[in-house]
């Protein structure tokens, strides 16, 4: 707004035709507003300015009757696969608990718009011509069931209030979106396979229920059928389907009423394939100080000592992984391509910890990104520390991210090693020699850790500590099935169970103080969660195993019992006939145990969650 002359009236800024189309401040400065000396663009204004809010008076505006969307196209224009079958599942606007639709805030009149024509991207090719046509009437199609202003608010929540899925540069998918041609560049089972996902975490019993379910899981099959297809023809690959399919593995994680193991290990299939056929997982291969690995190798990042004091992020920093502001948006794909890379091998390491506490078959050593020596790639945050630091040597490899990367792979190969066994007393003695040269990593790996007094990351830190205690867990019981080591191997001495103990006990003390607040914001880590319940369930199987190998852990039931609580909670917000069966079992074993080790048993249900459908809709 700008003050007339002379008057201390105001009236209202017109902006100009370009930025309004960009959604990017517009200083309204003439004959050429800022925006448009900057790109070097001819700068077109509307004659009067465009009013927001009521009316000055009630039925003096003159509105279109024209139904809004991206195209003015009939609805025979509509591509083979359309669709309408969406109509009935549409559901209400979620309540606005996430961050604002846009980023409109001042510090992003600083930013200097992409480029995207400059900044095309290899691994993100445009559509070709051949499916231009029908790319656009999927749109066209898909937004009459969905309104664009409701997908950006999704993909916005999704992508920036979950840091597990910070692959994704929010800012620069929506100024994609909101781009009108630009939105094309996006694939649909991308779209398909965030919208089911951004459905289904706000569709737990307190929020849309049975209903939010039943579209997420439209919308999910809808997303693998696009991308199967997407594959089979060959035409349009790029890294979206690649991201379209990670979506789809935290999904598969997630507790649904269709969840199994079975589902999420070919779910990995599909990841690893795409990420294969794309070349991902090399893609910095060129790079100067990458870590290179060979196959059937202990992966060891040869790191120098780590530095005291760390060079951290500076406080005030997110703790999350940043993007620089500064980078273009070339820069910024070539991150998300690591990203995907890290995303996926922490996943499936997640996945890998997960069958071995329940002594389950996972078969995921036959995948690709399961072996390091398939990576060619800078950890997460090596670039942004890069830059940050002007550093290129091989500290970079101790920062925190750094280490949850290096932890990652090597849970992967112990899990590989410890798949693969031995058939001859040769191949056996390799496998102690090469599992004996793992543990020396994960303990190189946490004196690096420790090193960090900055306490910052302290989520990431957290699983970094947690995985190597797994990691060793996993790599004792492959010793102890190679060799068939007595209890006093470093497994069961009693500092282990200390140290594990330790990482579980303060996840649970928050998430179970949560539940008193299940009506605010602070009971999101259980009520928008619903991929959290694998690791609850995971962290229960371990207390189990721990204690049936050494009864004179007594503490380790406690923290059992302390995990049945939210696990209570999280079954009621998520039915899942799996989940529960496998649940029950668990907590059978857990009420046998303490009655064998004469403590009380674990609590009733817990009965503290309002379970009315929809009491937070």
């Amino acid at each position: 707004m700008e003050d007339t002359e002379g008057s201390g009236r105001r009236r209202a800024s017109i902006a100009r035709q370009p930025c309004r189309t960009r959604k990017i401040r517009c200083d309204s400065t003439r004959p050429e507003c800022s925006n448009c000396q900057r790109r070097e663009e001819q700068c077109e204004y509307d004659p009067a300015p465009k009013r927001r809010g009521p009316d000055k008076r009630l039925g003096t505006r003159q509105r279109s009757s024209k139904p809004r969307g991206r195209s003015g196209g009939s609805e025979d224009d509509g591509p083979r696969m359309k669709l309408e079958l969406l109509n009935p599942l549409l559901l209400p606007a979620a309540p606005q608990r996430h961050s604002p639709l846009r980023i409109s805030t001042n510090e992003l009149v600083l930013l200097r718009p992409y480029d995207f024509e400059q900044d095309a991207h290899p691994k993100f090719p445009p559509p070709p011509q051949t499916v231009h046509a029908a790319q656009q009437g999927w749109w066209d199609s898909f937004l009459k069931s969905y309104p664009l202003p409701q997908i950006a608010a999704d993909l916005n929540f999704l992508f920036s209030e979950m840091a597990s899925l910070s692959f994704v540069n929010a800012r620069l998918l929506l100024d994609t979106l909101w781009n009108p041609t630009k939105y094309l560049t996006r694939q649909p089972a991308f779209i398909l396979a965030s919208m089911a996902l951004a459905v289904l975490i706000r569709s737990s019993e307190a929020e849309r229920g049975t209903s939010g379910r039943d579209c997420a899981a439209f919308l999910r099959d809808s997303a693998q059928n696009a991308l199967d297809r997407a594959w089979r023809e060959g035409v349009w690959l790029d890294v979206s389907l690649v991201e379209a399919a990670l979506i789809l593995v935290v999904y598969e994680s997630s507790a649904h009423p269709d969840y199994h193991p079975s589902r999420l290990l070919q779910a990995f299939r599909v990841l690893d394939h795409a990420l294969s056929t794309l070349g991902l997982m090399s893609s910095d291969a060129g790079q100067p100080n990458v870590c290179r690995y060979l196959s059937g190798t202990t992966p060891l990042a040869d790191a120098p000592a780590p530095a005291s004091p760390c060079r951290c992020i500076p406080p005030g920093s997110p703790h999350a992984l940043p993007w620089d502001l500064s980078w273009s948006a070339y820069e910024i794909r070539d991150e998300e391509c690591r990203r995907v890379c890290w995303s996926g091998l922490s996943l499936v390491a997640s996945f890998r910890t997960e069958c071995w506490a329940f002594s389950r078959l996972e078969e995921c050593d036959k995948l690709k990104m399961c072996d390091p020596a398939s990576y060619l790639l800078m950890f997460p945050n090596e670039l942004y520390e890069r830059r940050r630091l002007d550093a290129h040597g091989a500290d970079l490899k101790n920062s925190v991210p750094a280490l949850y990367g290096r932890g990652m792979l090597l849970t992967n190969f112990t899990a590989n090693v410890v798949a693969r066994g031995g058939e001859s007393e040769e191949e056996r003695e390799s496998m102690v020699e090469v599992l004996q040269e793992a543990w020396q990593e994960t303990q190189a790996i946490q004196d690096a850790l420790d090193a960090h007094e900055c306490n910052l990351h302290t989520a990431t830190a957290q699983l970094v500590g947690e995985n190597v205690v797994n990691t060793q867990m996993m790599i004792t019981k492959g010793l102890r099935s190679l060799q068939g080591l007595p209890a006093t191997d470093p497994l069961f001495n009693r500092q282990q169970p200390k140290e594990w103990k330790y990482y579980p006990t303060d996840i649970i003390k928050r998430v179970t103080m949560s539940i008193s607040y299940f009506s605010d914001p602070r009971a999101q880590q259980l009520i928008h969660r619903p991929f959290s319940g694998t690791w609850f369930r995971s962290q229960l199987a371990i207390c189990l195993f721990l204690w049936e190998n050494d009864r004179t852990l007594d503490d380790v039931l406690q923290v059992a019992k302390a995990l049945v609580i939210p696990l209570d909670v999280m079954n009621a917000l998520w039915p899942c006939q799996f989940v529960q069966t496998e649940y029950g079992q668990l907590r059978s074993r857990l009420e046998a145990n303490c009655k064998s080790a004469g403590q009380d048993p674990p609590p009733a249900k817990s009965d503290m969650l309002p379970l009315q459908p929809g009491v937070l809709a």
